[in-house]
């Protein structure tokens, strides 16, 4: 029998979105699907754009196409991730050129995608993103392509200043929107104790990262994603918020613990005694050569 943290079908996993206070239609969609034949898994948020004309149609058929796609396929691999993500483009392009109420519209996409032997891949478009939480220290795994992230990474601006800038919302990429997209891929390598959030930038927005941690380390899966859902409406609403979180089942070995605080030598110590002994007898011999 495979070990638990070998086969991402078992990972706890939780996933949830609200609509928020101010917005009236939840252009939010996110998918946790296992395969029906192999030891894989994939997540995906998507996060629509272009209001009215279409942000929940575009969410969705994301969804769609990247269920189809991870389920069609004979085994993972990062090519597997990236074209989850170029077929939901393809997707959603091709119903914006075929209806003109919703032409125009896009999304964004965060994949993850989980295989055996601590092996997954993320594949993302847009600015919503993917966190990993390893021994207490929380770490993005993705770049925002939007104009803020760009201006945060040129120091520009900071992240604070990213949160109200005006352009906040402006993309770079976004799926959709064109027949091809670039799509972000990177490997992961996941072990035992590892917790990995996904989310849209309603919730993101929201939420300080040192109280995304908190949260998400001190939870089980489903009280993470409840208690990160209702703070970022809380503390905002404007916007929808989504969050996926799973957890590599298991205790984290020793070399994945967070660096601990760094300790310096003790005033008293013998060493730091010797050195203010030899400190003071040289400062008396020059006293005594400028009598």
């Amino acid at each position: 029998m495979a070990d638990a943290a070998d086969d991402p079908r078992g990972f706890p996993t939780a996933s949830g979105t609200h609509v928020g206070r101010v917005r009236t239609e939840n252009q939010d969609a996110c998918t946790d699907v296992v395969h029906p034949r192999k030891a894989m898994r994939l997540l995906l948020t998507a996060d629509g754009m272009g209001g009215h004309r279409g942000g929940s149609v575009a969410a969705r058929l994301a969804v769609e196409a990247a269920g189809e796609t991870f389920a069609a396929a004979d085994a993972p691999s990062a090519e597997l991730a990236r074209r989850i993500l170029d077929d939901a483009n393809k997707r959603i392009f091709a119903v914006s050129q075929e209806r003109a109420e919703v032409a125009g519209m896009g999304s964004t996409g965060v994949a993850l995608l989980l295989a055996p032997r601590g092996r997954a891949w993320v594949a993302h478009v847009g600015d919503s993103r993917l966190y990993r939480l390893r021994g207490g220290a929380l770490s993005r795994v993705t770049e925002d392509h939007s104009l803020v992230g760009e201006l945060v990474r040129a120091g520009r601006i900071t992240e604070d200043e990213a949160r109200t800038h005006p352009r906040r919302n402006q993309l770079q990429r976004a799926l959709g929107v064109g027949g091809t997209v670039q799509v972000a891929l990177r490997e992961l390598d996941y072990l035992p104790g590892d917790r990995y959030l996904i989310c849209s930038d309603g919730m993101w927005g929201a939420i300080e990262e040192e109280e995304i941690a908190r949260i998400l380390g001190g939870r089980d899966p489903e009280t993470a994603v409840r208690e990160l859902i209702e703070r970022s409406v809380y503390v905002d609403g404007s916007d929808n918020s989504t969050v996926q979180v799973a957890v590599v089942p298991g205790e984290a070995p020793p070399e994945a613990a967070a660096p601990g605080p760094r300790t310096t030598p003790s005033a008293l110590s013998p060493r730091n005694l010797a050195l203010g002994a030899l400190a003071l007898s040289l400062l008396l011999a020059l006293l005594l050569l400028a009598l």
